[in-house]
């Protein structure tokens, strides 16, 4: 996948329904000790790239079912400690399969990564026990982890290789994840909502904590995949939260659950203006958009789910989202990244930037062409990002590997943003509904949480070739981004834009 020229950035096509539109013109202004600790092989930088030098980029391989003991080694947690310690558990899989027998397994850095602990066993599956899902929550405040997962159960009849049930765990650790609580048994949590949900699945990946110290992550549920059609699982998700440091945890309201947006694996960030995002794969697999739906009171109840063009369309897979610097009551740019297989299959494995709160992605970097699968992001105090992703292997679904990228912003960026000079890029927002021409139909605000600002503008008409038409005019020389972005539902209109006449290249 060609990267933008960085003298002439692409121009970004994002997504949009029946008659709506909203757009923004935006300016380019220019404790083990080291003897105990193990390292695994790295590999240099993807190739083409050494413009930022050999140290740029370096990867880890943490598991490979080709050297390491079991068949398989896929859905993935992360945590990054302030102090740069990083905490990494997989499922090790003992079938290659969704329910069989699964332990969790640790892999501990103390120092950002540069050497690795041996594996250790968390949660050992005995009798054939299947343990899964692993989601990190931190808290920075007082220091303590909470890792959640869950026991997948089949029922006597399933001859797949799916769970019908999932129960709720978790377990803790005050010292940096050397030492571990007794697991504590969360059932119940979700017994009120009225959907007959049988199976809970934390994360996977990490949740977050919010600007008044609220811990939240997302949890996704469903029916028994025994008897039921996808459509009859009524796919969703209610988070869980705690605002006592982790002593209880709630459930959330869900996410209105519809089954057209069966949303199932997701990552939620804070956007800047205190709002919550949480944005999640498609159950049902596939060729799919995400999902998305937003949150005005720190989590507790979720807008009417929408589908998320801005991210765009590709495998639907556990992807991640982190918000790596900015959020509510910071005057720091604010930057979200956001990494998935970008490809009908699993495969070119993508991390990208946004620098408005996830409502459109302006640079995407391809870490890796080959197969790709479930991908975690996660940033050290230093300001490297991590990434920790399964890849190669000739299976579809599974990764040969689980391997841990690190690299800096500018290299990500291609040298067009770093913390220290930031991405030198101005925005000015144009309202639709202020000097356009129309050829007939009504022009209105709707509010909609998922839209930027909280509202959109809607065009309506009843009648075929009807049109609206807005004109931006360049203040001055220079180089510049047009970004629209627009929801328009199947029977909707065309939309088309061209920069003096001509249509611009476009970046899906």
């Amino acid at each position: 996948m060609p990267q933008p020229d960085p003298h002439h950035p692409l121009i970004g096509r994002r997504a949009f329904g029946l008659g709506v539109a909203a757009a923004s013109l935006a300016v380019a202004l220019g404790p083990a000790s080291p003897a105990d600790a193990t390292t695994t092989r790295r590999t240099a930088a993807p190739a083409g790239d050494t413009a930022f030098g050999e140290a740029a980029f370096d990867e880890t391989t943490l598991w490979d079912n080709t050297v390491d003991p079991l068949k398989s080694y896929h859905v993935h947690g992360l945590a990054v400690l302030p102090d740069g310690t990083i905490l990494v558990v997989t499922e090790g899989r003992h079938e290659v399969c969704d329910a069989g027998p699964r332990d969790l397994l640790l892999r501990r850095s103390p120092d950002g990564g540069d050497t690795w602990e041996p594996t250790r066993t968390l949660v050992a599956s005995a009798g054939g026990q299947s343990w899964g899902n692993p989601a990190f929550v931190v808290d920075r405040l007082t220091g303590g982890i909470f890792l959640f997962y869950m026991l997948s159960t089949r029922l006597p009849e399933n001859t797949g290789c799916s769970g019908d049930k999932g129960d709720l765990f978790m377990i803790s650790s005050a010292d940096g994840g050397r030492t571990w609580s007794a697991p504590r048994g969360m059932s119940g949590l979700f017994d009120r909502f009225p959907y007959a949900w049988t199976l809970h699945g934390p994360g996977p990946g990490h949740g977050i904590q919010l600007d008044n110290g609220r811990l939240l992550l997302n949890c996704a549920h469903r029916r028994e995949v025994t008897g039921n059609t996808v459509p009859e699982r009524r796919y969703g998700v209610a988070s869980i939260y705690s605002d006592d440091h982790g002593q209880t945890w709630h459930a959330t309201g869900e996410v209105p659950v519809s089954t057209a947006y069966p949303i199932n694996e997701a990552r939620l960030i804070q956007r800047s203006d205190g709002t919550v995002l949480i944005n999640g794969r498609a159950a049902a697999g596939g060729n799919r958009q995400r999902i998305v739906s937003v949150s005005a009171d720190r989590g507790l109840s979720w807008s009417p789910p929408r589908l998320d063009g801005a991210t765009g369309t590709f495998n639907a897979v556990d992807a991640s989202l982190l918000r790596y610097t900015g959020g509510p009551g910071t005057s720091e740019v604010s930057r979200v990244l956001f990494s998935r297989p970008d490809s009908p299959v699993r495969t070119n494995l993508t991390v990208s930037i946004s620098y408005d709160d996830a409502h459109s992605f302006r640079y995407s970097r391809v870490i890796n062409e080959g197969p790709s699968y479930y991908s975690e992001l996660g940033r050290l105090p230093d300001g490297r990002i991590l990434l920790l992703y399964g890849r190669d292997g000739d299976d579809p679904s599974f990764p040969r590997r689980v391997v841990m990228s690190r690299f800096s912003l500018e290299w990500l960026s291609g040298g067009r943003d770093s913390l220290s000079g930031g991405p030198g890029y101005a925005e000015r927002l144009i309202d639709l509904t202020t000097g356009a021409a129309t050829s007939g139909g009504t022009m209105s605000v709707v509010q909609d949480a998922v839209a930027r600002g909280g509202k959109r503008v809607a065009f309506t008409t009843s009648q075929t070739g009807t049109y609206f038409e807005y004109t931006v005019n360049v203040p001055a020389a220079g180089t510049y981004e047009l970004l629209l972005r627009y929801f328009r539902s199947a029977d909707g209109g065309l939309v088309t834009v061209s920069v003096d006449g001509v249509k611009p290249r476009s970046a899906l």
